[in-house]
Order: C-alpha cells, then structure tokens, then sequence
C-alpha cells in the first residue's frame, strides 16, 4: 500500500502482479529511475512485500523554479544485443553540442549518465567499426529538466530508444501486437492524454508462469508448443533442456562494491572497480560430448538415436525427413535364409529364398536407397545410417543428406522437439514394461525423462531395478568425466569415497546431478503452486514396487 501520496519521497509496498513499469506510472516517475533509488541492479525482478523509495519526478515548471545546478537533465545509455544481452566492454563516443567523449561500457552495457545543461542539445552517438573508425548509430535532443532513457541494440546497432516527448511531436498510441517483445525491451511511447510512458517489457508475470531468462527467451514458443504436444507443463520441458543442453560461457564484468554495498573506484583510472564472471546459463546450440562421443548439439544426441528419431513415426524430426524426401517405403525383393528338407537327400539344408516386403528406405544424395537388413526395420535402418563412413577426425558423414539430418542437432527447433519426443517415447516404453511413469507429478516426470535420456531407456530400466553391472557402473561413471589423467583420477576418487563401489558412486552421482538440475521451481515466476518431486531414487523405488 502507498503510505504517502504527496510528491515527497514516500515507501510502496510492493503487491502481487506489481511491476517495476506499473509501479512508476501510477506515482509519477519512471522505473530507470526507481531502479536508481533502491539501488536495483535488475529491473526485471522485484519481490511481493519488498518496500520501494518512490521519489516522483517534478513537473517541467517546477524544476525550472529550482537552482540552475538542479534543471541538469540526463542522458541514459544502454547498449544490448539483438536478445536483449548486455554489451559489455563496448568503445563508444557521445557527443553533446562540441563535445565529444569516449566511454567503456559496462557489465550492464551502461555508461556513466550524461548531465544535459543546455536546451535543445543535440547528442550523438557513434560506436567502434569492425574495421575501425566510428559509426554513428543514433541521434537525438535533450534538453534539461528531462530524462532520456536509450537503449541501443546490436548487432546492426539499430535503435529502439526514444527520448521523452519533444515539444511539437504529436501524441502517439502503442502499437498492439499479439507477440511479446523480448524481456528488457524498452519503448518509449505516450499515454492517451499525451503523458510520456515508457514501457519496460519483463517474463514475469505471465499467462504461463514460464522462467526463462533474457538468454534463452527466444526458445519460448519452441519450448510451449513441445509441452503442449507432451502434455506437460512447460516448466517441466525447460528444466529437462536444461539439463540436456551445453552451455555457453560469457564473460561478463562484475562492479566490485565496498562494505557499504556502493561500487568501489580504481584510483588510477577512475572508473568504477569491476572483475571477470563466468556467466553459463545461456543453453548452446553447438556444445559437443567430450571425447569420441557422438553426442552433440543442444540437445546432446548420439548418432543413431537422432537418426532413429527420424525414423519413429509421428515425431517432429520424422515429419521434417519425411518433407525433404529423404525417408519413404518401398517393396523390394529381399534374400532371405530357411531351413528346409532337400526332397533328393532327405535332409534340412540352408537355401536361400527371395521374397517381396515394404520396408523403409532413406535416399541418398546421389538417389541410391539404404535399406535395413533384418525384420527389426527401423532399427536396423537407424544403425546403417549411424555407421555410414565418416571423415577422420571429424563427425561428419560422407553422404550430403545424412550429414544435412545430423546438422539438425545444431536447430534449437529441432533439437528441442527431438528431445520431448525421445523422452515421451521412453516414457512409454517404460509405462509398457510396467514401470507406472505417468502416475507421477510432471517434477518428477521430469527427472524420469532425463534418466532415460541419459542412459537409454535399457539403462534406465536397469537403474530403476538396481541391476546395473559392476563393470558397466564403471564405463558410465568415467564417461561424465573428460577423457584424460585427471577426469580418470575424479572418477577413481568417487569409487573410493563409495566404498569401492561402482555401482554405488555411479548411482550417487547420477542422483545428485538430477537433483540439482532437474528444478522447475527454477523455470517458474511463482512457485507456490509447484508440484513436490520427491528424490530420484525414492521415485525409482517406487516405480518397481
């Protein structure tokens, strides 16, 4: 509630569906500068209860009834990538009338606010050339008593920024449009009766109560249409891609604050004080397995199990194959060995026999078909195409259309719907061969969908039942780890601290790498109504009761 509504500085308590843009419009300010005051490094995240300092803007006139020092207008600058990413590190240069200055960005892809004194102040900005020199991106006017909010975006350096109304610029509606923008897109418009309003665009709230961040936002509509075909809650899917996914790592600058939590200042240059930080979250595309593993993409799929999934009738991956004309059916005439009694000798003998079946074929670049070889048609199809020639060295296949369907793991589309239908497909299996999967929460189907994505679905079955071997608890337990001295040396220490016991140290760490990644309270912008996931391996008990 708002304990004070005068133009003095008061405290708001922030209410359930509250935004930083909702807040500032009702009480006479703007969020920029909200986010100012309360010292918040992130606009996009407030909290229900959170006091908040609201301080409004004065009017026009009654700045100008102020000291001359007072009227200073502002210049905020940030610069984002074409996904909203801060661009951090960045050489630009703002020019206000004759003045021209060169700035850094920082890990906010912010420079330091500009003070606007004289009416009318033309401003320019430019930023580096790939090729150096100066390009200029943008221009505007600024005057004082106003406050500009600019944000700049990359990689074309094309603007989405608007200063605060000009006078004479006619009042102008937004826009309506059925998609969102990215979170963190800021336009600047105008309300009904001409009052200025910039809207900041946040993920939270929304109808879905999907998390996903600025850096995998742009995989929302992939990853809501896989959950809709599933038949789970988005959440769900997120947190099973996230544990699937590589991940990409960005360097980002991190301010160095002091005990009393304001930034520190480098005596020598005078800038604020910042250190690297590996920042991971974002979910790679192009991550590939360690060592010979064919795993690769966002996804992390073998050879054969993405070219199976190719094949499986009904997925997203086999409707695509299927529009290129690669995969179709054919009755050809296949040789096939019998026993049976030679009528002169009287005894059985192996003949071969030539008989017509339809079965499955892949076409090739250059038209030739590959056919499967056993009565297991698929299967035995997916395990020719894997083992087609490959470039030494390299995982790339000889044939130009098995190479184009194994570069598909590189489509964040394709790779997410792959992996939803690879999961619901062992779900399934495992339903079948009476392991009740689809009793559970959508939390702790979740863990069970990675399970059996990570180890197969034999492996999975054989998890479930504890029957993984000795030797095989080994193979797999030393696999997680890089194919050298010291990943060898990592695994061997697990063995130990498990009593010896591969079965044991694989199974500690297979749990404990679900329990920490497979979190959909993670992917949710509420979690009072999340479903509770029990422990991996109390839900595995349960399972084979």
């Amino acid at each position: 509630m708002m304990e004070n509504s005068t133009m003095k500085s008061s405290i708001y308590t922030v209410q359930r569906g509250d935004t930083l843009t909702k807040i500032a419009n009702a009480h006479q300010t703007t969020p920029a500068e909200l986010a100012r005051i309360n010292n918040l490094t992130n606009m996009d995240i407030i909290k229900v209860g959170q006091k908040l300092i609201i301080k409004p803007i004065a009017s026009q006139e009654a700045q100008q009834e102020e000291s001359t020092e007072d009227q200073a207008g502002q210049l905020n600058i940030k610069f984002a990538d074409a996904l909203e990413k801060p661009i951090s590190r960045m050489k630009v240069w703002i020019k206000t009338g004759e003045q021209e200055t060169e700035y850094l960005t920082d890990s906010r892809g912010e420079i330091p606010f500009i003070e606007i004194n004289e009416p009318d102040t033309p401003v320019t900005i430019m930023v580096q050339r790939a090729a150096g020199g100066k390009k200029t991106i943008s221009t505007l006017t600024a005057d004082p008593w106003r406050i500009v909010y600019a944000l700049l975006v990359s990689p074309k350096y094309a603007t989405k920024a608007s200063q605060r109304v000009h006078k004479g610029e006619p009042p102008r509606q937004s826009e309506k449009t059925d998609a969102t923008p990215p979170a963190g897109t800021v336009i600047n418009t105008r309300t009904s009766n001409g009052h200025p309003l910039q809207q900041v665009f946040v993920e939270c709230p929304n109808d879905e109560n999907l998390r996903l961040g600025i850096f995998n936002g742009k995989h929302r509509k992939i990853i809501l249409e896989a959950a809709r075909k599933a038949d789970m809650q988005p959440q769900a899917i997120a947190a099973l891609i996230n544990a699937e996914a590589g991940k990409k790592v960005n360097l980002v600058l991190k301010k160095v604050t002091g005990k009393d939590g304001k930034p520190m200042i480098d005596k020598k240059t005078g800038k604020e004080k910042t250190v690297p930080k590996r920042d991971t979250t974002e979910w790679n595309e192009r991550s590939k397995a360690q060592g010979d593993s064919s795993a690769t993409g966002m996804t992390q799929f073998l050879d054969s199990a993405w070219i199976s999934m190719a094949l499986t009738e009904g997925t997203f991956l086999n409707q695509w194959v299927r529009g290129k004309g690669w995969l179709t059916t054919k009755m050809v005439e296949i040789e096939k060995k019998k026993e049976q009694k030679n009528p002169k000798t009287k005894k059985m003998e192996t003949v071969t026999v030539k008989i017509e079946k339809i079965k499955p074929v892949f076409v090739l670049s250059n038209g030739s078909l590959v056919f499967s070889k056993d009565d297991d048609l698929l299967s035995s199809l997916a395990k020719i195409l894997s083992c087609k020639p490959y470039m030494a060295g390299r995982r790339t296949a000889s044939d130009k259309n098995l190479q184009e369907l194994l570069d598909m793991r590189y489509d964040p589309e394709h790779a997410i719907h792959a992996a939803v239908d690879y999961a619901v497909s062992n779900i399934k299996g495992l339903d079948k061969a009476g392991y009740p999967v689809n009793s559970l929460n959508d939390a702790e189907k979740a863990k069970i969908m990675y399970l059996s994505h990570h180890l197969g679905p034999g492996d999975a079955m054989c998890f479930i039942e504890n029957t993984i071997s000795e030797a095989k608890a080994k193979i797999l337990l030393t696999r997680q780890f890089a194919a050298n001295e010291k990943g060898r040396a990592e695994a061997e220490s697990r063995y130990q601290k498990a009593g010896n016991d591969w079965v044991k140290a694989h199974r500690e760490w297979l749990k404990g790498f679900v329990e920490n990644n497979i979190q959909i309270t993670n992917f949710m912008c509420e979690t009072e109504d999340a479903p509770v996931a029990r422990d991996l391996l109390v839900i595995t008990d349960d399972l084979k009761k």
